[in-house]
């Protein structure tokens, strides 16, 4: 294969632009209202239940529940997918 190779250069005239520093201000005033938006954003959601949350119902509700509180005995974790299996020592002597 042949392959071309090229140089480019490029050159950078940079002019200092003599801009006004931004008062100290309207940083403040800035600031502030971002804090303000930010709070009003939160209230907001807070009020629509965004940060409630969703419990499956326990035996104090009528639910049943899972694991600890669901009146089946068991010790262990309270996952959904933690179940108890019974020991039958019958069974593993046949083996």
């Amino acid at each position: 294969m042949n392959y071309t190779s090229f140089t480019v250069t490029s050159r950078v005239h940079s002019e200092r632009l003599d801009s006004a520093p931004i008062p100290w201000w309207v940083i403040v005033l800035a600031s502030c209202g971002g804090v303000l938006i930010l709070v009003v954003l939160i209230l907001i959601l807070y009020k629509l239940g965004f940060f409630k949350r969703k419990r499956r119902p326990g035996p104090a509700d009528g639910g049943g529940g899972a694991g600890h509180a669901a009146g089946n005995g068991s010790t262990g974790p309270s996952y959904h997918a933690y179940q108890k299996v019974p020991y039958n020592p019958a069974a593993d002597e046949r083996l």
